[in-house]
């Protein structure tokens, strides 16, 4: 049976879901109810297969690019957690020589090294390292483009520069720092990670 050109010209609303229909009524029979479900279930399955744009290769660029950034901000955040172990450790195990804990200047009445210096610095990037896991996990990442922009530029970056001459002008005792697994290159490292991502993310997006 050949089915009238009014009935593939019937206009549907997808928006709930529902089918508006017009000029049903010119074909008799089970037909047009028949042919309404096979044209909704088409209709429905083209509309959520568009959105992913499997053949767009900008897409796709866009989406390696969000999620190198996003796995970068996570595992930074995860480090900047563990700087506690990092700073004890070298305190306590390998006196200050590991490359994250500064010569004492802090003693109290007994001649022991009090720890203030170090607790303002583990609070701060356990805070910082909190922040940057919960950017990478908010749905929009250009949220967080100004926090990122702070981690690598301030953060790190200017942490890094500021430690950089202090070890320098005090290399005797704070040498280690300076050496690969210290933290002026950490930081660095970090600071160069983070800008690198964030600045390939937004090519592909432009």
């Amino acid at each position: 049976m050949t089915l009238p050109n009014s009935v593939v010209e019937e206009r549907f609303v997808c928006s709930t879901s529902t089918i508006s229909q017009q000029r049903r009524e010119d074909v008799p029979g089970p037909y047009p109810t028949l042919y309404v479900a096979v044209l909704t279930a088409q209709r429905e399955f083209n509309m959520t297969m568009q959105p992913m744009n499997v053949g767009d290769p900008d897409a796709v660029s866009v989406g390696s690019a969000e999620r190198n950034l996003r796995l970068a901000m996570k595992l930074i955040g995860a480090g900047n957690l563990t700087f506690v172990a990092f700073i004890y450790g070298d305190r306590f195990l390998f006196d200050s020589k590991a490359g994250y804990a500064w010569s004492p200047d802090h003693y109290d009445e007994h001649g022991n090294t009090t720890l203030e210096f170090e607790w303002m610095i583990i609070f701060t990037y356990f805070g910082l390292g909190v922040c940057l896991i919960l950017a990478a996990l908010d749905p929009v990442l250009d949220n967080a483009k100004w926090l990122i922009n702070f981690c690598i530029f301030g953060g790190f970056g200017a942490h890094a520069v500021s430690m950089l001459v202090a070890a320098i002008w005090d290399y005797e005792n704070e040498w280690g720092h300076l050496m690969p697994y210290g933290d002026v290159p950490l930081l660095f490292a970090f600071s160069t990670i983070l800008f690198v991502l964030k600045r390939k993310y937004e090519l592909k997006q432009s």
